[in-house]
């Protein structure tokens, strides 16, 4: 896999360090101890059990008011429908934003022993130009 230089107007851009003020996870139930360090707060978007897509949606709207597209991030967990909605309802509401968004690094062990700690990448995606990857 060839890799490249990133762009000045890359759709997608990892962040270095970064710290935001509260990191909506969009299911509860998972271990988020790796993200204290990058997060003053963090609050879950839906209550993970629901399955009735109207619900969810309705959680998405609800819980996703306070957030704030320059001081938040967005950590997908759960299922995908559900990581989708999400995706999209923020697009919507925030069609000139670049929204950040955490992706877990499971833990590597080896002979009993960490070798890389669970950790979190971040990304500032631009979705409206992260579009344009596939035209």
């Amino acid at each position: 896999m060839q890799t490249r230089a990133p762009l000045i107007n890359d759709p997608i851009q990892k962040l270095e360090s970064p710290v935001f003020f509260t990191a909506f996870c969009v299911k509860p139930g998972f271990r988020y101890q790796a993200l204290k360090p990058y997060c003053k707060s963090v609050e879950f978007v839906t209550d993970g059990y629901n399955t009735d897509l109207t619900l969810i949606a309705y959680q998405i709207e609800q819980s996703l008011k306070k957030f704030d597209p320059d001081r938040d991030c967005l950590v997908p967990t759960g299922t995908g429908i559900v990581n989708i909605l999400v995706g999209y309802y923020l697009a919507a509401k925030f069609p000139d934003s670049s929204l950040a968004i955490a992706f877990f690094q499971k833990e590597t062990q080896k002979h009993n022993r960490v070798i890389v700690p669970e950790d979190y990448e971040f990304y500032r995606i631009y979705p409206a130009q992260a579009m344009n990857l596939w035209s």
